[in-house]
C-alpha cells in the first residue's frame, strides 16, 4: 500500500511548491518522525515515538532501540520491519505496509 501525505522540508517545515503544499510518498518522513519523536508529542497518538537521540550516546541499548523501532514500525502499520544497527546508525529496510 503506497501513503501519500503532507512533505515536510529539512528543517521540519510544511513544503510549499507554487503557492501549495506538496504531497508525496511519505513512508520514509513517517519512519523518519517516529524515530525522532518521543513518547507524548502526537497529540492523536499519545504511546508514539522512539525518542533515538536518547539512545545515541548510550552504550549497550542496541537491542532495546532495535525493539522500539519494530514495536512504533509495526503499531504504524509496517508488517515484520527489518531493523539493522551498526554502531549509532540505524538502517531501516523498508517492509510491507498492512494499514
Amino acid at each position: 500500500m503506497e501513503v501519500k501525505d503532507i512533505i515536510l522540508d529539512d528543517d521540519n517545515d510544511l513544503e510549499i511548491q507554487n503557492g501549495d503544499f506538496v504531497i508525496s510518498l511519505s513512508d520514509q518522513q513517517h519512519v523518519v518522525l517516529i524515530l525522532n519523536t518521543t513518547v507524548g508529542e502526537w497529540k492523536l497518538s499519545p504511546l508514539t515515538g522512539v525518542g533515538i537521540q536518547k539512545y545515541i550516546s548510550s552504550s549497550g541499548q542496541q537491542q532495546t532501540l532495535k525493539r522500539s523501532i519494530e514495536v512504533q514500525l509495526q503499531a504504524d502499520g509496517y508488517e515484520k520491519p527489518d531493523v539493522i544497527l551498526k554502531g549509532n546508525e540505524v538502517y531501516y529496510l523498508s517492509s510491507k505496509r498492512v494499514k
